[in-house]
Formats: structure tokens, C-alpha cells, sequence
């Protein structure tokens, strides 16, 4: 059996505590965690159907489905 642990290094400052006592991170990778599941999961069984895939359309897909916007490198 594994366990997973979770710690904060150091005290957050209670001003960027939100009413419920979380972080914009820590609500931000809750709401993320989701949709992030779901993408991945779809993507999988894509793959696995052995169907065409095109990198870039699948891309287009993903950012529209899941209103995904994609980042500046």
C-alpha cells in the first residue's frame, strides 16, 4: 500500500487565503484535476480504437471541447 502525503513548507499568509481557506493554486488544480482526467481519458480511448490521428486536429479538439487555451511558449 502506498500513501501519498501532502505538506506546505511554510505558512501561507492568511491574506491570500480565500473564505474557505484555500489558495488561487490550490482551487486553480481543483477545478484543473477534472477536465485534465477527462482529456486524458478521451485521448487514451482514441488511441486505442486504432482510428487516424492527427496530432493537430486532436489539439484543436481538445482545446475546444475542454476550452482549453493554449499557452505562449
Amino acid at each position: 500500500m502506498t500513501t501519498l502525503t501532502y505538506g506546505k513548507a511554510l505558512p501561507t499568509p492568511i491574506d491570500e487565503l480565500n473564505a474557505i481557506g484555500k489558495t488561487h493554486l490550490e482551487i486553480f488544480l481543483s477545478a484543473y484535476a477534472p477536465i485534465f482526467r477527462s482529456a486524458v481519458c478521451e485521448t487514451v480511448n482514441l488511441l486505442l480504437s486504432k482510428t487516424e490521428f492527427n496530432k493537430s486536429k486532436w489539439n484543436t479538439h481538445l482545446q475546444t471541447t475542454y476550452r482549453i487555451i493554449k499557452g505562449l511558449n
